[in-house]
């Protein structure tokens, strides 16, 4: 692509090419950074960048403030300084995959975060919701036939859920819920401490589940594998509101496109939906209330929310500080 009609000679010049050929070409999240000289080469850089501002509506349909995700860099433009002429520019969809993977990186880290401080209130949701996941199947034979030959056990199921399986008795064995020597798996220390209190076993794998969830919020895939949607729905509440930094009610048409939209998901889910609010309302993950148009909406639990907001180490990327 040659640009006959500027010549960037400056910096400015060289951001307003990059300006022009972003939004022909990618849209209006992107934006151009401030260019940069390589005067070897007599390039300039000028990097890609999003805030990925989200405007939402509010109850007049008068747009709420936007507070922007810390900025990302998701590709780059290189525009000769002499000619103006563009030598590289990422395709559309290498931006557009660069961009869903930072967007993912948001949706992880607030999902990690809403875990670690809502662990106590995701044991508490019923194991029908995720009693297929190997991660009950593991605990529940601990606390009953107390070890599990894998040489054995294993053999008879397929490839891959024999790996599902190994994967989570791992995740098991970091956060000290069990422990494995050679084939064989035991209750680790936190699981006999756990038994040593009494209870049923229903009670028994609620309190390993809220020793899974608070300490091993770092392995994400596990906890997904066994929070499933519930996880995602929940984590949706949180991450608007630490955008907006402020906790932000949604009805349920909202509700629905926003999750509907996600990837992994698609309309079959649609009747589940109402369920999983339910559900997650049920155990104080989220809350709901009648807005002044008279219908019901959910958010974010607060307690749970200020909490999360002193997660630093975790969320501090996402929120500037």
């Amino acid at each position: 692509m040659k640009q006959t009609s500027i010549q960037p000679h400056d910096k400015k010049e060289a951001e307003k090419i990059a300006y022009f050929l972003i939004k022909s070409k990618y849209g209006n999240i992107p934006y151009p950074d401030t260019p940069i000289l390589n005067e070897k080469e007599k390039i300039w850089n000028v990097p890609i960048k999003i805030r990925y501002p989200r405007i939402l509506l509010d109850d007049y349909k008068k747009p709420k403030k936007v507070r922007f995700m810390q900025e990302k860099k998701v590709g780059e433009i290189e525009i000769s300084s002499e000619t103006g002429e563009i030598k590289s520019k990422p395709t559309y969809y290498e931006l557009k995959s660069s961009i869903n993977t930072y967007l993912e990186s948001i949706r992880t880290t607030v999902e990690k975060a809403l875990v670690k401080v809502g662990a106590k209130n995701f044991s508490q949701l019923p194991f029908p919701i995720h009693i297929h996941t190997p991660i009950i199947d593991i605990l529940s034979n601990m606390l009953t036939v107390e070890k599990l030959d894998l040489s054995e056990e294993l053999k008879i199921l397929s490839d891959d859920d024999a790996k599902k399986y190994t994967r989570h008795i791992d995740a098991l064995q970091k956060v000290g819920l069990v422990a494995v020597e050679g084939t064989v798996v035991f209750p680790g220390d936190l699981l006999i401490e756990i038994e040593a209190k009494g209870g049923n076993i229903s009670k028994k794998l609620t309190n390993a589940m809220t020793i899974f969830f608070s300490r091993g919020y770092e392995l994400i895939d596990s906890i997904r594998d066994v929070l499933g949607s519930h996880l995602t729905m929940s984590g949706i509440f949180y991450e608007y509101s630490l955008q907006y930094d402020e906790i932000i009610p949604f009805n349920l048409q909202s509700i629905e496109n926003i999750f509907l939209g996600l990837p992994q998901y698609g309309m079959q889910r649609k009747l589940k939906i109402p369920r999983y609010l339910a559900q997650l309302e049920s155990v104080g993950l989220i809350d709901d209330n009648i807005n002044e148009k008279g219908e019901v909406v959910w958010c974010a639990n607060e307690d749970i929310y200020r909490r999360i907001l002193k997660e630093k180490e975790l969320i501090g990327s996402l929120i500037g500080t």
